[in-house]
């Protein structure tokens, strides 16, 4: 089975992955509690990066471009990783 390869740690080592139809605690643990915790700030970066993720849907820009203003934008953050008001 192409799952049990990938959830191998000596494959690919994604030994998180999980097989069957229901939820387990730890993925309800993430749905519920963990997920909803950094969306504030998960939003507030996206937020800030909307004008330019927009540009190229619209076809004002190409993804180099997109590629080379985000690179931009990380490398401008600070050393806690926020970006200047």
């Amino acid at each position: 089975m192409i799952g049990e390869k990938a959830a191998h740690k000596d494959l690919l080592g994604y030994h998180d992955i999980r097989f069957g139809n229901h939820s387990d605690a730890r993925m309800l643990k993430f749905v519920v509690s963990d997920l909803p915790a950094l969306l504030p700030e998960m939003r507030n970066g996206f937020n800030q990066s909307c004008d330019v993720l927009r540009r190229p849907c619209e076809g004002h820009m190409t993804y180099n471009t997109l590629l080379s203003e985000f690179h931009g934008a990380v490398l401008s953050a600070d050393e806690d990783g926020d970006f200047p008001n």
